[in-house]
């Protein structure tokens, strides 16, 4: 079992800390670990990794080559500690947040965030909260380790020293103001984090052999007992352009199994590699490389290893759906290239169409991107799809036929599917074209819909989905040329599979 670093208590009646938020209504610990994971990839080992339970956040050491070691020691900076062994530490770390790569607006939110509590803890030792968020960690007998906690900040701006409660059941972070006595507020204990002395040899040998008659006594029952989640395939391996439909189910008490894949949160540590669909638990295999997998549900994880191999050429390669393509101007059509291989390679077919090349015979006609075409004006073209494995191998071409009509629109229709969903989950959206005489056209992706949400707080516009950032319920607007179409919708934390929160109020003016 891991040892955490320690705990913070972020519940609404905690004395000394709150959570820090990313936008009214979005902590940055989010308890999925996105935002962790982006911190990750730029900070590497210097950033701590999170883990709610309950209304408590449990800080972790986390490695590159041997991930969470089981003992590690740890306490809060010093400014002679910063000044002083951990400054080369603290100056790389400074280093890596200024060289960070943004590649999402929601990426530079939490770059622009970071950076200015980085500075505010850096630039006056006298007057900043460092000591709350900068800590010295070892394991066994290696070198003090910068570890930066991230993610929470003070209730009040009342100088205190941060202290690491030293009762082992507790190891929660607090802090001492003036003239208060250093007492735990989570167990009232007085004791402080610093070097354990080691206990006796007689308590440790009678505390192994209690140990050995409670395992004894108990392990087979814990076992059988224990809730956990299973995900499977717990190991996968193909090509890129692969599907991997995952099930995620929960065992305990023996009897108890439950599907619960419609429950969880699905998370790809590197969705270059590996990405999930934004509703459901089918992932689509990317590019070459290694890749994990998490599904979250409520305070349990379960993982999955991802193993993306080179492409492989295909027997064929045929577009879905089959047949023409038939679309009025600015709707849209998503066509899809799969890959066939022969029966020796036993492969299932697979969806090549982010890897293809696409060419539209007369752009003027309709235009298209990774598949999906949209009518441009009224005519007839052509569009080609190619696909070759690597540059030794030859290009597979299938070509479809593109018409387009004129498109008489007399309305539009907009929906949420479905209407109501989870705070950080997402609903899709449906656009159709109505013409004269009641035919319905796809307006997905289309140049011409403009979309947007009132209040804007409730929700975001991502790629054909509507993705949840705060509690309550909102109307999504479409526009087509002169049409115009509402659809109401709610977000909602009831469903959710693990605990949620609101912060209020949700603006503050000044």
């Amino acid at each position: 079992m891991t040892q955490r670093l320690f705990k913070v208590d972020l519940s609404d009646e905690a004395r000394d800390f709150q959570a820090t938020a990313t936008e009214p209504g979005l902590a940055m610990l989010d308890r999925n670990n996105a935002n962790y994971m982006i911190l990750r990839r730029w900070l590497g080992e210097f950033v701590a990794e999170p883990e709610w339970v309950g209304q408590d956040v449990h800080f972790y050491l986390r490695l590159e080559d041997r991930g969470r070691p089981e003992q590690a020691h740890c306490v809060p900076c010093s400014k002679a500690d910063l000044l002083g062994p951990l400054q080369p530490q603290l100056e790389e770390l400074d280093q890596k947040l200024r060289k960070a790569k943004t590649e999402t607006a929601n990426e530079q939110l939490l770059q622009r965030i970071i950076r200015k509590q980085f500075a505010d803890h850096t630039r006056d030792y006298d007057a900043s909260d460092f000591a709350c968020h900068f800590f010295k960690c070892r394991v066994g007998g290696e070198p003090w380790r910068l570890v930066w906690c991230w993610g929470y900040q003070r209730t009040d701006l009342e100088p205190a020293k941060a202290i690491i409660c030293g009762n082992d059941q507790c190891e929660a972070l607090y802090t001492k103001r003036p003239k208060q006595k250093a007492r735990c507020p989570v167990c009232a204990s007085t004791a402080r984090r610093g070097r354990k002395p080691a206990p006796p040899l007689w308590l440790r040998i009678s505390q192994l052999a209690l140990l050995l008659l409670l395992l004894l006594g108990g392990a087979l029952f814990f076992m059988m007992n224990q809730p956990r989640i299973v995900a499977s395939p717990d190991d996968w391996e193909g090509p890129p352009g692969s599907r991997v439909q995952y099930q995620v189910r929960y065992k305990a008490w023996y009897f108890w199994d439950d599907d619960v894949s419609d429950k969880v949160m699905p998370q790809s540590h590197d969705k270059r590699i590996v990405r999930f669909d934004p509703s459901g638990t089918l992932a689509k295999a990317r590019a070459p490389g290694r890749a994990l997998v998490e599904f979250h549900y409520k305070n349990m994880i379960a993982r999955s290893n991802v193993r993306v191999g080179p492409p492989k050429q295909p027997k064929l390669v045929r577009l879905e759906p089959g047949g023409d393509v038939k679309v009025a101007v600015g709707s849209t059509q998503q066509m899809t290239l799969i890959g066939e291989y022969e029966a020796a390679e036993n492969l299932d077919p697979v969806d090549l169409t982010e890897m293809a090349q696409w060419r539209m015979g007369n752009e003027s006609i309709a235009f298209c991107s990774q598949g999906l075409v949209e009518g441009a004006s009224q005519g007839s073209s052509d569009v080609t799809a190619s696909y070759r494995a690597s540059e030794s191998d030859p290009y597979l071409d299938v070509i479809a036929n593109v018409f387009v009509t004129a498109g008489d629109y007399q309305s539009i229709e907009v929906a949420v599917e479905p209407a109501a969903f989870a705070l950080g989950q997402s609903g899709r959206i449906a656009a159709f074209g109505v013409d004269s005489k009641g035919e319905k056209y796809s307006l997905a992706g289309s140049s011409l819909l403009r979309l947007s949400v009132e209040p804007a707080s409730v929700a975001r516009v991502d790629d054909g989905y509507l993705v949840g950032l705060g509690l309550g319920k909102a109307t999504l607007s479409a526009e087509l040329l002169d049409f115009a179409a509402t659809s109401e919708f709610e977000v909602t934390g009831s469903n959710l599979a693990y605990g949620t929160f609101a912060v209020s109020p949700a603006s503050v003016a000044l």
